[in-house]
């Protein structure tokens, strides 16, 4: 049920005009720390789904405390569009931890099945509640690539390379003046980096900087051991896996 589209999952939140607004936002409630994992906003509806993913059954009670404490004002004060003016809570978790997730919070939950999504609660918009409290078949054996987070700046270092190795060279194809050179810059970094971790467009200013960051000690690590693009005349294929 994604808000791009793709051809397996259904698009029920396109339907309600949801797109992805941010990854990973940090949120000052009441001088205390919120990250949820995704914001989906709605300019039409003029609304977000705050929501936390959880692949565990426990709530944190301070977490579930600041979601509900959290004001519109918060999130605009994160980077969401003043364009929205409403907002839910939502957990998203897997069908054997409704009971004991719904137990310990009030908030609405995203339910994902083998064969279905479904809700729980008020998602904050009538026509996407009633959808959800129905049920939202998914095909089967169809079930997309779920691999969309490439690396984190806590994997090790030799995972990294080969994501950015890879990316170097989607890089240099674009670009074979360059050959030859360092793309240890800060603009390079940032090209690389859509490459190699698309989804960083999302993440928070603070975030991305940590993903640059990350890619420049990646070609600089690699480069001290003779990288291959440091020569003007070599061609490599590298896979990112």
């Amino acid at each position: 049920m994604v808000a791009e589209a793709d051809g397996d999952w259904p698009t029920t939140m396109q339907k309600y005009g949801y797109v992805v607004c941010t990854v990973e936002l940090s949120v000052n409630v009441s001088g205390r720390n919120a990250s949820p994992d995704i914001v989906l906003a709605s300019d039409r509806h003029g609304h977000a789904l705050v929501i936390e993913c959880k692949s565990g059954a426990n709530v944190d009670r301070g977490q579930d405390r600041r979601y509900s404490q959290m004001s519109i004002e918060d999130l605009w004060g994160a980077g969401v569009p003043r364009s929205i003016s409403t907002h839910t809570p939502v957990y998203a978790i897997n069908e054997e931890h409704v009971a004991r997730i719904g137990g310990h919070t009030r908030h609405a939950l995203m339910v994902f099945g083998k064969r279905t999504i479904f809700g729980v609660g008020d998602f904050g918009n009538p026509g996407f509640t009633s959808e959800l409290h129905a049920g939202i078949e998914l095909k089967a054996g169809a079930m997309p690539d779920t691999d969309v987070y490439p690396f984190s700046i806590r994997d090790a270092p030799g995972d990294i390379d080969r994501r950015v190795a890879w990316a170097v060279e989607k890089y240099l194809n674009d670009r074979p003046g360059e050959a030859g050179k360092s793309p240890a810059t800060r603009p390079s970094a940032n090209a690389i980096l859509r490459h190699a971790h698309p989804p960083h467009r999302f993440l928070s200013r603070a975030h991305r900087s940590e993903l640059r960051r990350a890619v420049i000690r990646s070609i600089m690590r690699q480069e001290g051991l003779g990288a291959w693009w440091l020569d003007p005349t070599a061609r490599w294929q590298c896979s990112p896996t």
